[in-house]
This record gives structure tokens, sequence and C-alpha cells, in this order.
């Protein structure tokens, strides 16, 4: 996950694909911005697993790092 950071802090693009369990949507008041007083809404979720990424279009496989890491 290390290299995934790393990539963002040097202004890489990164696109995850990942799963989510306990989806659920949660409200919010925007407080700055043109949007300030608004209602927002995000969703929200326990991450449970990332199955692979693109770090400026080549694609990472994490089923592969993991089996490197046992």
């Amino acid at each position: 996950m290390q290299f995934l950071s790393s990539a963002v802090e040097k202004k890489q693009k990164v696109v995850v694909s990942f799963k989510l369990g306990d989806i659920y949507a949660e409200t919010f008041q925007y407080q700055t911005g043109e949007k300030a007083g608004q209602t927002g809404c995000s969703i929200k979720g326990r991450l449970l697993q990332i199955f692979s990424a693109k770090i400026d279009g080549p694609v990472v496989d994490f089923a592969d790092i993991v089996r490197l890491a046992a």
C-alpha cells in the first residue's frame, strides 16, 4: 500500500478497484464555499479488499502482491 501513497504524492494518476461492506449514506452541511449552508451526502463503508490499481495506466494486481508476501 505504501507504493500507492507514494504514487499519489508524485501526482500520478491512481485508479483503484475495491470491495466495500456495510455501505450507508451520511448527510452533512457544507461549511464554506458556494454551497455553504446546503446539505450534502456522502457514501461511507468499510474497505474489505483492494483488487487492483492502475498507476498512470499499468495495472498492479494485488492478488500477486499478497501471494509474494505470504
